[in-house]
């Protein structure tokens, strides 16, 4: 698929999450107790800034993330730290590189000297550079960041919910939604508009971009993050307060993205929870007649009928669960053997058309004669050592 094309399946997603979350939150109203998801990955519009290219609506300006090491920070407190204190009475541009580059272009637009602003990676640091004290920097900034919180207050801002635990895909999707979304050095879509404060930046990937971010801008991205969006996306649940900014500007999907299919008993069955492993883009549940003790199925979580109209992230996916799903069931039934296996048609067996692989136990004595394993589907060529094939 082209760039455009990604773009539009882009935003489509975000429009999903857009009406799964009530709408984008205004960051200058963003609270900590509204229920945002302790990890994820967050994508923000600013106003006056609308897709001229790829559709109509709201683009993302910036897009980032957290926690890509055990231990860091929350998602919420991420968001914190570029809104700046809850009062609006300012923040810390040392403590956010989004505070810092907004900041930075609001002191450039004015012309005005940038003093301390960005200097140091503490007040204490800037203090010892430029002289004077941490105290005396603070409030040499404290105007200036007030500014800063008040721009970036006016912003909103998506949010996708992670595992705690998803280090790589959380860097995974944000790396592709930047390569995707920049402009920088390639032909523009959805170009800033004219009066964008981000033309007034000094760093040459955040003008060319068309972003507040420097990392990841010169990059060609890699599409297969499309699925692990979407997964994302179905996977996030509503904040838990009312949201007062409601009402952004996104635009509707043209059909619905929504990947389950609602007859489908593979999608109800992960609808409704009932597995036993997953992972982001696939899920294991008992099989509902199985042939033996342990039988389990391995299915995408996306509604696609042919194993082959997978994308290649999804197989991948689902080949680890099928590796998990072995080693779970030779410790919980201890079989002597396994069959795995796909139906793929009606020519070839499949009654569920939700692509699926079979993890089928096999134990001593189950059948007379084991030999031939699935080579049974065409029973008259089975016993190939009797001369039936080869």
């Amino acid at each position: 698929m082209s760039r455009l094309e990604d773009l539009r399946r882009f935003y489509a997603l975000l429009s999903q999450l857009d009406r799964r979350v009530g709408g984008a939150r205004r960051l200058g109203d963003a609270r900590g107790g509204q229920g945002w998801p302790t990890h994820g990955v967050y994508f923000f519009l600013e106003p006056g800034e609308v897709r001229s290219g790829s559709g109509t609506g709201s683009r993302v300006v910036r897009v980032g993330t957290h926690a890509l090491r055990p231990g860091q920070s929350t998602l919420w407190s991420r968001l914190a730290a570029h809104r700046g204190t809850e009062d609006g009475g300012g923040g810390n541009h040392r403590g956010s590189i989004f505070r810092l580059l907004v900041g930075e272009a609001l002191l450039r637009r004015e012309c005005a000297p940038s003093g301390s602003w960005g200097i140091g990676q503490s007040a204490t640091a800037a203090a010892k550079k430029l002289g004077g004290t941490s105290s005396e920097i603070k409030e040499r900034e404290r105007a200036h960041e007030r500014a800063t919180s008040a721009a970036l207050g006016e912003m909103k801002v998506l949010c996708i919910r992670t595992p705690p635990e998803a280090f790589d895909l959380r860097a995974h999707i944000e790396r592709g939604a930047l390569a995707l979304l920049s402009n920088f050095s390639r032909v523009a879509l959805d170009a800033p508009s004219s009066g964008w404060l981000g033309h007034h930046s000094g760093r040459p990937l955040v003008r060319g971009s068309g972003l507040w971010n420097n990392e990841h801008v010169e990059e060609v991205h890699d599409p297969n993050f499309l699925d692990l969006l979407e997964q994302a996306v179905l996977d996030t649940p509503p904040l838990s307060a009312p949201n007062p900014s409601a009402g952004v500007a996104l635009p509707l999907a043209a059909e619905p993205l929504s990947s389950a299919a609602p007859a489908c008993p593979f999608c109800q069955r992960i609808g409704a929870g009932q597995v036993v492993l997953s992972n982001t883009l696939a899920a294991a549940f008992p099989d509902g007649f199985p042939l033996s003790a342990g039988h389990t199925l391995v299915v995408p979580r996306r509604h696609v009928a042919s194993y082959f109209d997978l994308s290649p992230a999804e197989q991948p996916a689902m080949w680890q669960l099928v590796a998990d799903m072995q080693e779970r069931i030779g410790r919980d039934h201890q079989p002597a053997g396994f069959n795995v296996g796909i139906n793929v048609g009606e020519a070839a067996g499949q009654t569920v058309g939700h692509a699926h692989i079979h993890v089928i136990p096999r134990y001593r004595g189950d059948v007379e004669d084991p030999r031939g394993g699935v080579r049974w589907v065409l029973p008259d060529k089975a016993a190939y050592w009797k001369g039936g094939g080869a």
